[in-house]
């Protein structure tokens, strides 16, 4: 038989044989063979083995670092690389542009070649805390997090909803903090995200109602003055004008501390009268009424 001469691109010449698909009789070329009539021999070939090796382009050092594909078959599993603050798009041809290249991609270049990642950069995403001050639930944010970015997470400028922020029993929403209106009362509130780390809080305020009653038909503008025992602070609390009942409003954080009730007047003596008030306490604390 006469040398081979054909080739095919991907492919190593292996011999000959009788039918195409190599299941008749095999002729090795180059040998003597006694042909007693005319045949057709069929060229059979065996497809090149060639060595990938995968470049991270920035990212950390591929595992594996190479490896063997066949030519016309699929690349099969592919290398594992990562880039912090970066997304992994692919396995490509080229480190910019090119074709990308998968476990089913079929292996088309005949020589040994390069695989290279490719990444695209992550915005930068900084944590949301939401707490309360006092008792309630923390707020809940809506959405959950910027496009991009774990849960939690928002890029600078990212508008979020606060909403679901629920007292406590004899608790209220008396503001806010971190917040567009911190002075706000109502359950829920937005925040734009800035470009660092941010916590938006509601603040939660103890509150309870004191039944009074002005005495001897006195009149006249006063104030009740409340201090909590333990700051020695001085918080003026409601103004009585000429009406001699109602009710005060008593807004705090600390619910278990002593209360002293001081009546200021502005004419006449004043005495004020305040209901059982220990229930609202839960270690039996006391109001002290005084009168001037």
């Amino acid at each position: 038989l006469t040398l081979n001469t054909f080739t095919r691109t991907g492919y190593a010449f292996s011999h000959w044989n009788t039918e195409e698909d190599d299941s008749g009789t095999t002729y090795t070329d180059g040998q003597t063979y006694d042909f007693s009539a005319d045949m057709d021999l069929y060229a059979q070939w065996t497809a090149n083995t060639y060595t990938v090796t995968f470049d991270a382009n920035g990212g950390s050092a591929p595992s594996p670092a190479s490896k063997q594909v066949t030519f016309d078959a699929a690349y099969g599993a592919l290398a594992t690389t990562s880039r912090t603050g970066y997304s992994f798009d692919g396995w490509f041809t080229a480190a910019s542009g090119g074709t990308e290249v998968t476990a089913a991609t079929i292996v088309s270049t005949a020589s040994n070649h390069t695989l290279y990642a490719q990444w695209t950069a992550l915005p930068a995403c900084y944590t949301l805390t939401l707490t309360h001050e006092g008792q309630g639930s923390d707020p809940v944010a809506s959405p959950d997090n910027s496009d991009g970015c774990p849960a939690g997470q928002y890029v600078e400028g990212a508008n979020i909803t606060l909403s679901d922020a629920v007292p406590a029993t004899k608790w209220q929403i008396s503001g806010w903090t971190g917040t567009e209106d911190d002075s706000s009362t109502a359950d829920s509130n937005t925040v734009t995200m800035p470009a660092s780390d941010h916590t938006a809080s509601v603040v939660y305020t103890f509150y309870t109602y004191f039944p009074f009653m002005a005495k001897n038909g006195s009149t006249g503008t006063s104030s009740l003055e409340l201090s909590m025992a333990e700051e020695d602070e001085t918080v003026v609390v409601s103004t009585l004008n000429s009406n001699p009942h109602g009710a005060l409003q008593l807004a705090g954080t600390k619910p278990d501390t002593v209360v002293k009730a001081n009546l200021v007047y502005a004419s006449a003596p004043l005495i004020l009268v305040m209901a059982a008030i220990d229930y609202l306490f839960p270690h039996k604390k006391r109001v002290q009424n005084r009168k001037r």
